[in-house]
């Protein structure tokens, strides 16, 4: 699955974001207000990848977290996620995670706001709720 907006591109994890997830997982900072537990294990980060990975559109109930990345220089970033709700399947939650290196450049208001169109536009959510500690 691909989103891209001006500066990001919104896409599937691959085995090759592994180090950068780590390090972003693993940063006090940014794990503060998270649903994860410090430390976050190279078997977690690779185990997360996997099942990532090939998802493209998630089943009611279920989610799909999708990698950020600079699309001029081709690092990741953070991530963004969305679940379907088990109660209703045009009702989901959002969330997302940003590497404090790229807090305060609007990185999460661009990739939120594609990834809010896709969901209201093309997959016809009615309803999207936004939390913090979703995943």
């Amino acid at each position: 699955m691909f989103l891209h907006t001006q500066r990001l591109l919104l896409r599937n994890f691959t085995a090759s974001d592994l180090e950068v997830f780590l390090a972003y997982r693993n940063d006090p900072a940014v794990a503060k207000y998270q649903s994860w537990s410090l430390p976050y294990t190279r078997e977690k980060g690779e185990a997360f990848i996997r099942e990532m990975q090939d998802v493209h559109a998630p089943k009611q109930g279920d989610w799909l977290q999708l990698a950020l990345e600079l699309k001029e220089t081709g690092v990741l970033i953070g991530d963004v996620v969305f679940g379907v709700k088990e109660e209703d399947i045009r009702q989901c939650t959002v969330g997302f995670t940003i590497a404090s290196a790229y807090w305060k450049h609007g990185y999460a208001t661009e990739a939120m706001t594609a990834l809010l169109d896709y969901l209201f536009e093309d997959v016809d959510m009615h309803r999207v709720v936004a939390d913090f500690s979703f995943r």
